[in-house]
């Protein structure tokens, strides 16, 4: 929908801001309603032979104070039995732990639980023992501080718990202004702790005042999106973009392509498989058909390289091998769909159908470490039952039956014959009934895989590196049909000066496939393409009569010219090899501006380069004009250099990020083709024909792209979000009138209730109204408003 000025639209957005901005004040008012009621210290409670974590988590829940305690120090406690109504809280405390080697201490709205030092005979506990007189107990000090955000903002409801090397346990809260105050030894540690927030730890030392800043957690308010040149944290994003992380693609699967796992991931895209064969291309549509004349296909970008996702190379009745094969899942780190005006814009012409953003991993500092892993699978074909297959008796019968219907003498096995005439063994109608196929079962097998590979990271805060290997094998349902792949992948990242950060990401993958044919075909021509076979033929041509030998010599194939998949899957008379290398590398350099808080330049250069050959071999044995070859080759490039500036600055309530560059892409195709018969020699490929059908070598699909872009994002007060980007295109594909073309958008955004606040009340959700607008020309970009 798109997002315009006009007074219904304005009263429809105002109308859900007020009902919006009702049911939060209410959510608000029913949340601090539940929270004063359950800050009441009296406790009532009706239990029998219940753990003391049950217990715990009663209290909790009516009266809103925390309980801190180390797992051990429970194990070996009681069950107990607990009567009481409206009790005080410390009375409660008091029966439960009777008779239990803990006590406990309560500390504004914080209940610590610790065990005590001693035991009496008998196992009845005692107080705490008396330090011996020599000892010199280590001075006890009061620690008062501050616990805020990344932003400066005070966090309230921070738990801090003292850890003692005693085996003391205690603890505190922050106020409403994130103030906190305990007693500590020195040497002890705060671990400082809140949902939604990483935990933190300080040693107690000679400072009596702390101020500690808390970041919150990544998977959460923090979480980090990458958007066109850049990241963004989600929260603050406008718009429509969906994430999908790593461990979607790091589960075993039988899928030979890894954007085949983004089916079901993110609302709005739209997964469906080209073809069964290994391999095959995957459609992806990003909201739907945005053409019916022009290309409908995402932009995929991965580690900042728009990539090829076709090698382009003919292949006769077989689907085409995608290059999206060699990609190793394990090596995705997330998957970021761009879906609207707002999130695509800042990609121009090329991000129309959406944008898919593939980023895969790096090292991080600290230990190295090593994974390896193996997995393997089967795969078959639905289960079918038989019952409902014709045999040769009742297949006679119905055609006898249509027959007799026109007027018609009983069907004949000429009748068969008819159209055949490339057949060169003939059946009589008795030996045809007494001959019954599952052809399903006969021109099929069991499939499997088997995959392995390994990574390894590690290195420090001037070098980290990610290194991965993959091998992996699949053998089809489908007779004459595999594919087998390496690939290898380095990602170095090195920071030599404070102020300057580089690195690389380098994928190296080989294909060799063996492709089937799925064409129903070639029955009345004698199989002149050499494409007939496969399953479209077994569901569409076979019947059950037909048999696989032939009667008279058992040595060989029975009517090879025109029904028989087995013959034409036998690896003797059909080669279709498809090999793929591929190079997929960037390296990039970002800067830091000194004195310039916040700015930074930013040089990516990528290159995708695909190889792929082809070799295609008929035997004359299943192609009546004798044998037939060809071979082709294309030679794909694609390159792309990206510079830019980015800048962010926080100052008070507002918060400004900003990306303005350049970016230059070429790209080509060289291809190679050529086709023959009469071939001479036996080996399986074209060699040197006696007749030549063609021969062709050139250049294809040359482009080149210029372009400028930029894009500003501000947020004042954490709450109020606003966007736009602007980016000119020139292309070498339009005629020198039509070959620049602008494209903006904007967009806006309100939070409603920030995250923090929402988390605090049970919930990782936030309330945002969003909405954004593209223009190009005369023609919109579909644009979007809703409320997450």
């Amino acid at each position: 929908m798109h997002f315009k000025a006009n007074s219904c639209r304005h009263v429809l957005i105002k109308k859900t801001l007020q009902l919006m901005k009702i049911t939060t004040i209410l959510l608000f008012s029913a949340c601090l309603t539940a929270s004063a009621g359950g800050l009441a210290q009296d406790v009532t409670l009706s239990v029998n032979n219940v753990k003391l974590e049950k217990i715990f988590k009663e209290i909790k829940k009516q009266t809103g104070y925390v309980f801190f305690y180390d797992a051990a120090v429970l194990q070996g406690a009681k069950s107990v039995n607990v009567h009481v109504k409206n009790k005080s809280l410390e009375g409660v405390l008091k029966d439960v732990l009777e008779g239990q080697p803990l006590d406990f201490s309560i500390e504004q709205k914080t209940i610590t639980i610790f065990k005590k030092t001693g035991y009496a005979e008998g196992g009845m506990p005692v107080n705490y023992a008396s330090p011996p007189a020599s000892a010199t107990p280590a001075p006890v000090s009061m620690i008062t501080g501050t616990v805020k955000d990344a932003e400066g903002k005070p966090l309230a409801g921070v738990s801090v718990l003292i850890k003692s090397s005693k085996g003391v346990q205690r603890g505190a809260s922050t106020g409403a202004d994130g103030s906190f105050s305990v007693d500590a030894d020195a040497g002890e540690v705060l671990e400082f702790s809140m949902i939604g927030y990483q935990k933190k730890s300080v040693t107690v030392g000679q400072s009596k005042s702390l101020t500690v800043i808390m970041d919150i957690e990544a998977t959460l308010g923090g979480e980090v999106v990458v958007i066109g040149y850049g990241t963004q944290k989600k929260r603050d994003v406008i718009g429509s973009i969906s994430t999908i992380k790593s461990d979607v693609f790091e589960n075993p699967t039988g899928s030979t392509n890894f954007n085949a796992q983004l089916q079901g991931q993110a609302a709005g895209v739209s997964v469906q498989s080209s073809s069964g064969r290994l391999g095959a291309s995957v459609d992806i549509k990003v909201r739907g058909l945005s053409s019916i004349s022009a290309g409908t296909s995402p932009l995929w970008v991965i580690d900042g390289v728009p990539i090829v996702t076709s090698t382009g190379i003919t292949n006769n009745g077989s689907a085409e091998q995608s290059p999206m094969d060699l990609i190793n899942p394990a090596d995705i780190l997330s998957v970021d769909v761009l879906k609207d005006a707002a999130a695509t814009s800042i990609y121009g012409s090329r991000g129309s159908n959406g944008v898919i953003i593939v980023t895969t991993k790096s090292g991080k500092s600290g230990k190295a470490s090593l994974n390896v892993g193996y997995s393997a699978g089967i795969s078959t074909l639905p289960s079918q039952k038989v019952g409902f297959l014709l045999d040769s008796k009742k297949w006679f019968q119905i055609k006898d039956e249509a027959k007799a219907a026109g007027g018609l003498s009983a069907y004949t096995m000429n009748d068969f014959y008819s159209k055949k005439v490339y057949a060169t063994e003939f059946l009589t109608r008795q030996q045809a009934e007494a001959i019954n196929n599952n052809w399903v079962d006969m021109g099929t097998r069991q499939g499997n895989f088997q995959s392995a590979n390994f990574s390894a990271s590690g290195g420090n805060d001037a070098a980290r590196y990610f290194v991965s290997g993959l091998y992996r094998k699949d053998r089809s349902v489908m007779p004459g049909e595999d594919l087998e792949r390496y690939g290898l992948r380095a990602n170095l990242d090195l920071k030599p000066l404070k102020s300057l950060t580089m690195g690389t990401k380098v994928n190296v993958s080989v294909s060799k496939g063996n492709r089937g044919k799925n064409t129903s075909g070639g029955t009345e021509d004698g199989n002149v393409s050499g494409t007939a076979g496969g399953f479209s033929f077994l569901n569409q041509v076979m019947v059950p009569f037909t048999p696989i030998y032939s009667l008279a010599d058992p040595t060989k194939y029975y009517n090879p010219y025109v029904e028989n998949p087995v013959a034409t899957s036998d690896p003797a008379n059909l080669v279709e090899s498809l090999d793929l290398y591929r190079i997929l590398a960037s390296v990039y350099a970002e800067y830091s501006i000194p004195y310039v808080t916040g700015l930074s330049l930013r040089s990516e250069l990528s290159g995708d380069i695909i190889q792929a050959n082809r070799n295609f071999w008929v035997s004359g044995n299943i192609r009546h004009d004798g044998t037939y070859g060809e071979d082709g080759a294309t030679t794909t490039k694609n390159l792309n250099y990206n510079f830019y500036l980015k800048y962010n600055k926080n100052v008070g309530n507002h918060f400004l990020d900003m990306v303005a560059g350049t970016e230059s892409q070429k790209g080509d195709q060289w291809i190679r083709t050529m086709r023959g018969r009469n071939l001479v020699g036996t080996y399986q490929q074209l060699g040197t024909p006696s007749l030549i059908d063609n021969v062709f070598s050139g250049l294809a699909g040359e482009s080149m792209l210029k372009s400028y872009f930029g894009r500003a994002n501000y947020k004042y007060m954490d709450k109020y979000l606003a966007g736009i980007s602007v980016r000119r295109d020139g292309s070498s594909v339009f005629t020198s009138t039509y070959r620049w073309g602008n494209f903006v958008a904007f967009s806006a955004g309100w939070i409603l209730s920030d995250e923090p606040f929402m988390r605090r009340f049970g919930t990782n959700n936030f309330l945002k109204l969003r909405g954004s607008y593209g223009q190009t020309g005369n023609a919109s970009i579909p644009g979007h408003l809703d409320v997450t």
